[in-house]
């Protein structure tokens, strides 16, 4: 249904190499501990923003954005995830969807 959820655990110290989900934004809510979240934005500035999150907090991150997760306490942090996903419907719809439309709302850019 588009929908992905996922429960983590990370060890101190552990955490999540960057990577991006190319058609899913993420929801992370934390369970418990205290974990680093950090994104890069998209051209031009690519820059970094992280943040970090205790128990109870929790973040969005866009669909296509490289980003990262880290446990930055001394115990073990949880969290869930979230994937929203877009389906593939929406590019293969007749009549098309109109493609600067899809453009806009992918945050598609040349």
């Amino acid at each position: 249904m588009g929908q992905t959820f996922i429960r983590a655990e990370f060890a101190p110290d552990g955490y999540l190499p960057p990577h991006r989900h190319p058609r899913a934004s993420e929801i992370i809510y934390v369970l418990e501990g205290t974990m680093e979240v950090g994104f890069v934005n998209s051209y031009p500035d690519y820059k970094y923003y992280s943040k970090v999150l205790n128990k109870g907090d929790a973040i969005m991150i866009p669909f296509g954005l490289g980003h990262t997760v880290r446990n930055v306490g001394t115990g073990k942090c949880a969290r869930i995830q979230d994937l929203l996903t877009s389906p593939d419907s929406v590019f293969a719809a007749k009549p098309a969807i109109n493609s600067t439309y899809l453009a806009g709302a992918f945050e598609l850019y040349e």
